[in-house]
């Protein structure tokens, strides 16, 4: 299962705002566990927005610490895996989440964004599918 205890303990890093950010905390402490990842495929995907608006302004140390937490949640979505139980999607799940987290660690060290925009682009596609499979449960259960 989803570590619950990081989402937790990183809400304040999603939003800038004290409202949202009890909101946020709300969400994240109500969520079942497919909402809760497509909590932390969103703030992974605000995280690399916030470094690249920070390398376009050259705020090094703001877009060192988004890219840090963007890693940090590509890194727990891929070790709560269970390759066991998901097989082969799991695997290519895994894949995609190290070629992201490795996009993110180019880019921060390149001072690049391409390498950005390519974690951004796979984690928005992949957080678009799961957003599609919470649809599909709500719609089920409603």
């Amino acid at each position: 299962p989803m570590n619950v205890t990081f989402a937790q303990s990183h809400t304040a890093a999603y939003t800038p705002s004290p409202r949202l950010d009890r909101y946020f905390e709300t969400e994240v402490l109500n969520a079942d566990p497919l909402r809760l990842v497509t909590l932390l495929y969103r703030g992974a995907g605000d995280a690399i927005a916030a470094a690249r608006k920070a390398l376009a302004e050259g705020n090094i140390p703001e877009r060192s610490k988004q890219v840090l937490k963007a890693w940090e949640i590509v890194h727990e979505l891929g070790r709560s895996l269970n390759v066991e139980q998901g097989g082969d999607i799991a695997r290519q799940l895994a894949e995609l989440y190290a070629f992201a987290g490795q996009r993110l660690l180019d880019g921060n060290a390149e001072q690049a964004d391409g390498p950005l925009a390519e974690a951004a682009a796979v984690l928005a596609t992949l957080g678009e599918a799961w957003q599609t499979v919470l649809k599909q449960q709500n719609s089920a259960a409603a």
